[in-house]
């Protein structure tokens, strides 16, 4: 604690203009030094500027009074009392930031490299580098016995890791490792859970559907229940099914979601122009 008060900045009225003293304790940072040597002189008015370095908290203690006591002029002595205020302020918001610098600086690289919601949830997944794995998987989705249609616009090509491609309406595209189908239904606007499927993929319209006496809600991969679907990674050939509503249409679901034919995964991939994404 006694580094955080190791700063008293003092404005003099010499004959030659204003000059600013600095007291520093020996033992504050050298960083937090520099820095505010720095902030001074970037300050617009004709300042001199002196510094000493003291021994003690004590010495520290009587040139601040000594300053103090020979200032006459009230405002001078209201000026000064402000500045230290204010300095040892800073001072606590500097010593923050050198104390905490690793987290805070790890903070600001998450917030800038990583910009776009896709690219947050592949670090957070641990998703594989772009292109380690390629596989196919046909997926339905119900709601109320009607089925979606990714095909239009708004569900192709959404994110380059896990998406569906030339106006295919059922059948999704993975080109990494431990990417789940969170990362799809994100990038569609699509949230999904055991108990509500909420649609955001229209301009200004939310959709929600949960379920409750009338309605369920099902998630079969390869005809076998499963309970948490976000977190499934796909395999070449699964079939997905997901169905909210009448529970009794399930089994004519189930037989169109075979009737779909997945395509053979491509020798080569071609990029799609504009965009950072391979098909």
């Amino acid at each position: 604690m006694t580094c955080l008060m190791s700063l008293v900045i003092v404005v003099m009225n010499t004959g030659r203009g204003e000059t600013i003293e600095l007291f520093f304790l020996n033992c504050i940072h050298g960083n937090l030094y520099n820095k505010v040597t720095m902030c001074i002189a970037c300050l617009r008015r004709p300042y001199l500027m002196r510094i000493r370095i003291l021994a003690s908290l004590e010495e520290w203690r009587r040139a601040t009074l000594h300053i103090l006591s020979h200032r006459q002029n009230p405002n001078q002595k209201s000026l000064v009392i402000s500045t230290i205020v204010f300095a040892i302020i800073s001072i606590g918001i500097f010593s923050y930031y050198f104390l905490n610098q690793s987290e805070i600086d790890s903070q600001i690289l998450d917030n800038t490299t990583f910009k776009t919601l896709e690219e947050k949830m592949a670090k957070h997944y641990g998703v594989g580098k772009f292109g380690s794995e390629h596989s196919h998987a046909a997926l339905a989705v119900f709601v109320n016995g009607n089925q979606l249609d990714f095909a239009i616009p708004q569900f192709q090509l959404q994110s380059k890791y896990i998406h569906f491609e030339n106006d295919n309406p059922y059948l999704i595209h993975k080109h990494a490792t431990d990417v789940p189908l969170d990362m799809l239904f994100a990038s569609l606007g699509l949230a999904i859970t055991s108990d509500c499927m909420e649609f955001n993929y229209k301009t200004n319209v939310s959709e929600k559907h949960c379920t409750d006496s009338e309605n369920s809600m099902i998630f079969l991969i390869n005809g076998k229940s499963h309970s948490n679907i976000n977190l499934y990674e796909i395999r070449h050939n699964d079939r997905i099914l997901i169905s909210f509503g009448d529970s009794k249409l399930i089994s004519e679901q189930l037989k169109y979601l075979e009737s779909l034919e997945i395509h053979d995964i491509p020798k080569r991939n071609q990029l799609v122009p504009g965009k950072d994404i391979s098909v």
